[in-house]
């Protein structure tokens, strides 16, 4: 149907301007091309630049690029022949700068003559969108393909697309034998064998994938199995609904699991369970035992004179003792029985539900006899071992797992103390204090604490007497043993000083405050100074100048920071040693304080003969103040005796109010005791700092 217009008609004209898209209007004669622009409106020339003179003498073909030209032609000829088409095709602006459009172009009359009425509608927003889409769905392609987990979309259960990773981890020829195929072919639950679809609990997962993945099991192509974990959630796939699933192999997860299972539980010498596997079997145990009534023994035993076999013939023998021993021990037990490795060379076997004692000691007469049945041959040694066996049984006994292990312990060296080679029943006289027998086991226990982690540091601070903000700290040590709890310094003190241990734990306490330095140091916290004290044994160490320098370096740290507390009576039984080990000390930066000053020798000549910087008054000169006016005025010669020798004088053992009024009001520079602080763990102390900074 033609339609007939008139170009004059001032309507027409205003149609056209009113349009929001450029129309065109080209003369057409016959089948020859399109002929020269005879109106167009002012959205073509806005978007195209050309004023509307400049397009009456131009043609369709003068904007249309030389490569589109051929499709221009092919629509003006279905133009022609249907009387209307849409169609994509190209403009050129007067700028160079091609623009799609969608023209709608159909065959008029205007005036008798032939002509084509051309509505074009910019695409250049809806290419752009359309490439940006393509870019988009490439990009997540090409992601989803180097994904290293099997990614599936599936309809109906069945496996609509599936990337390589996917491919690769059932194991099938190429992808297209996968599409079309029900994912329950391939992915099941652990319990199923039939194959019975797991989809239903895939959709019950959730419309959002979760960390909380699923374990299946993957079916491959040859039929080999592996564990899987499955996340899933919906999506919009093809215009439909559709489930995204991952599938991630946990091969090696598992595999890494085992491992790091088996060294958390398991002793990596022997494989026998670890101590943390046997406590909390135990716990278990016990737990069974108190609910239901029952009986469980706990076994502990070590090689006798171990220690002496492992300095003389070195580590690796050693090692290797241990390990045989804890096969012949393995060999002894009942199958229900767990026996482990506790550390060193003590071992621990708990027997479950127990009908009757003579199932333990049944058991423990079967260690003894197989240790000792044959010699060990390690490296050509042969090695004629016993062992000591110690009993506990619940509730006999003990009602906790600390109770039973410490029993069973103490049985141990019952039986070793005589002479080794058998086994104890524990009973309640073991652990009667001041006996041989508990200095030997409390000697044994403080040498494996260095090495169980069992002795700790805490701070004690002192505050300035002026502000009371915390200046410095006194190192203390404290043992906290793993069944008999927390043990006073008073009672492992002197232990370790007649014992010699003290050197070792000496050592062991100017490490930890060298390292506790260094941590404060590297996290940007201000230092403190941190006072340690040294024994008469550590002062007959010939080393103990280049052990404490040796320390300090490797530390890395400033020794002013440290100070050395030392008592009168050091310094007066040891005068020369003192003397040089002191001026040692303190030309390497560290200072000395004197401890418990006024309870040691009355001559003071020692404070003229070393490097003393701080005298600390003993508690016992603080808490006589409420005795009278003689007690004070011991108290006064001490302050101004430190104080006309130009050292730093601190007051320990400060309990009350008063105590702290009298010294602040005489001068005495730093105050320590419970007034302010007690002990604190360092984190407390840290905390403390912190809390008095914010208030400043």
């Amino acid at each position: 149907m033609e339609v007939s217009l008139s170009l004059g008609s001032e309507s027409f004209l205003k149609w056209l301007d009113y349009a929001n898209d450029p129309i065109f209007i080209f003369a057409v004669a016959g089948d020859g091309p399109p002929g020269n622009y005879i109106n167009v409106n002012t959205a073509a020339s806005e978007v195209l630049g050309y004023t509307k003179e400049e397009f009456l003498t131009m043609k369709p073909a003068d904007l249309t690029p030389p490569h589109r030209l051929s499709h221009l032609m092919r629509m003006m000829q279905k133009i022609l022949t249907d009387g209307q088409v849409t169609f994509e095709g190209v403009y050129t602006t007067v700028d160079g700068v091609e623009i799609p459009f969608e023209y709608n172009a159909r065959f008029i009359e205007i005036g008798g003559r032939g002509a084509v009425l051309s509505i074009a509608r910019d695409m250049s927003a809806r290419k752009k969108a359309e490439e940006e889409l393509r870019e988009s769905e490439a990009r997540y392609r090409v992601l989803v393909e180097l994904l290293p987990d099997m990614v599936a979309v599936l309809h109906d259960g069945l496996i609509e697309f599936v990337n390589q990773a996917g491919q690769a981890l059932i194991g099938a020829p190429d992808v297209g034998q996968l599409l079309g195929q029900p994912i329950a072919r391939f992915v099941r639950s652990g319990h199923q064998e039939s194959g019975a679809s797991p989809l239903r609990h895939l959709r019950q997962m959730g419309d959002k994938l979760t960390p909380n993945a699923n374990e299946y099991a993957l079916v491959r192509f040859d039929g080999t199995r592996m564990d899987v974990e499955v996340q899933s959630t919906v999506i919009m796939y093809g215009g439909k609904s559709a489930q995204l699933i991952i599938v991630r192999d946990m091969t090696e997860r598992k595999r890494v699991q085992h491992v790091i299972h088996h060294m958390a539980y398991y002793d990596h010498l022997t494989e026998l369970p670890n101590r943390r596997l046997f406590h909390e079997r135990l716990e278990q145990a016990v737990q069974i035992a108190h609910s239901a009534g029952g009986k469980l023994a706990v076994l502990f035993l070590d090689l006798d004179r171990f220690k002496i076999l492992n300095d003389a013939l070195g580590h690796d023998v050693g090692d290797l003792l241990l390990k045989d021993a804890g096969q012949r021990l393995q060999a002894c037990v009942p199958p229900e029985a767990l026996a482990a490795r506790l550390g060193g060379d003590e071992f621990t076997v708990l027997i479950p539900h127990l009908e009757n004692r003579e199932e333990a000691t049944d058991c423990a007469s079967r260690i003894v006899a197989e240790i000792a049945s044959r010699p060990f041959v390690i490296n050509g040694y042969e090695l004629f071992v016993t062992t000591s066996v110690g009993i506990s049984y619940f509730a006999q006994d003990g009602q906790t797992v600390a109770d039973l292990l410490r029993y069973a312990d103490t049985a141990m060296y019952r039986a070793k103390s005589q002479g080794g080679n058998r086994f104890e029943c524990y009973h309640d006289t073991m652990l009667i204090e001041d006996t041989p027998l508990s200095h030997i086991y409390m000697e044994h226990e403080l040498h494996k604490a260095l090495d169980t982690g069992e002795l700790h540091l805490v701070y004690q601070p002192k505050v300035s007497a002026r502000t009371g903000r915390i200046v410095g700290v006194e190192t203390l040590l404290r043992w906290t043993h793993s069944t008999m709890g927390t043990i006073p310094p008073s009672e492992f003190i002197p232990l370790a000083e007649q014992t010699g241990l003290i050197r070792s734990i000496g050592q062991f306490v100017i490490r930890e405050v060298c390292a506790q330095l260094r941590r404060w140091e590297e996290i940007g916290r201000a230092p403190l100074p941190v006072s340690v004290n040294l024994s008469v044994r550590q002062f007959q160490d010939s080393d103990l100048v280049d052990t404490v320098a040796g320390i300090v370096h490797d530390a890395g740290i400033d020794p002013r920071w440290i100070e050395f507390e030392i008592t009168e009576t050091l310094l007066m039984e040891n005068t020369e040693v003192a003397m040089e080990s002191l001026h040692a000390l303190h030309r390497m930066g560290m200072r000395i304080s004197i401890d418990d000053f006024g309870t040691g020798f009355s001559s003071f000549s020692y404070l003229n003969q070393f490097p003393i910087d701080t005298l600390k008054i003993d508690q016992s000169f603080i808490s006589n103040l409420k005795s009278g006016r003689r007690a004070k005025s011991i108290l006064l010669a001490m302050l101004r005796l430190g104080q006309s020798l130009g050292m730093k004088v601190v007051a320990e053992g400060v309990e009350t109010f008063e105590q702290v009024a009298f010294l602040q009001r005489h001068g005495c520079a730093e105050l320590q005791g419970y007034y302010f602080h007690r002990p604190l763990k360092v984190e407390h102390l840290e905390a403390e700092l912190d809390r008095m900074n914010e208030m400043v």
